[in-house]
């Protein structure tokens, strides 16, 4: 989350920050260590560049086909029996 990035990132070690709101409601951070970032070796970099750009070629798709379909049938979403993540996920069918 943007509006938390910048005051998390100049905590100093064993710093508490101050009561940040955001959205999604109200946090607080203590900085508990440190790890300094280092570059990735060129085939750990490469794996995951990979990966993420097949799974972003493979939303893609998914997104072009339920647009196609969404097109050639007709479909009715029920978002009241969608459950919130509020609330516990039920079964819909139990046997």
């Amino acid at each position: 989350m943007p509006e938390l990035e910048e005051p998390v990132f100049h905590l100093k070690k064993g710093e508490i920050s101050p009561i940040l709101k955001t959205s999604g409601g109200f946090h607080i951070f203590k900085l508990e260590d440190r790890i300094e970032g280092k570059p990735m070796e060129y085939q750990d970099a490469r794996e995951e560049i990979v990966k993420k750009l097949k799974d972003e070629k493979r939303n893609e798709s998914y997104k072009d086909i339920e647009g196609k379909l969404f097109k050639k049938y007709e479909v009715k979403i029920y978002k009241e029996r969608i459950p919130t993540s509020s609330s516990p996920l039920t079964p819909i069918f139990t046997r």
